[in-house]
């Protein structure tokens, strides 16, 4: 069977604080900021806090 590569992208599911601060062009201290205020949902997984990509996407359409 050849990859025809339909499902070559892989669609991301979360965040690191140090993407989404890029993508929002603000210091990683904001970003920690929003989530320790409860404004940005976060998911921790051993050291890394992580942000749901659902939310990003929300967050950049509105």
């Amino acid at each position: 069977m050849k990859n025809t590569g339909a499902n070559k992208e892989k669609t991301k599911l979360f965040y690191s604080v140090k993407e989404l601060a890029e993508i929002l062009m603000v210091s990683k201290s904001f970003i920690y900021c929003k989530i320790e205020a409860k404004e940005f949902p976060s998911k921790r997984l051993g050291r890394r806090v992580l942000i749901p990509a659902t939310f990003v996407t929300k967050l950049l359409a509105a």
